[in-house]
């Protein structure tokens, strides 16, 4: 992204700006779904924490994180010319 000619830093004329500032917010998504996974995980040692509760969560973040990295793949391949 740096090295494009294209990237201009806060520019969307166009839909190759506007489709990296979405894959950019998506991987900040990404960053802190991995945070709260990480956090979940420690939950998930502890015994006194509600097992199934924990195990749904850990769950929903795998799927958001998917669900993520797919959108973002298609916004590179979008991107592409």
């Amino acid at each position: 992204m740096l090295f494009s000619t294209r990237f201009v830093f806060f520019s969307y004329p166009d839909w190759w700006s506007v489709a990296l500032g979405i894959k950019q917010l998506i991987f900040l998504c990404l960053v802190f779904f991995s945070f709260g996974f990480a956090r979940m995980v420690q939950k998930y040692d502890d015994p006194g924490a509600g097992e199934e509760v924990i195990r749904l969560r850990i769950f929903q973040f795998n799927r958001n994180g998917v669900f993520l990295g797919i959108i973002a793949t298609l916004l590179g391949v979008s991107m592409h010319n």
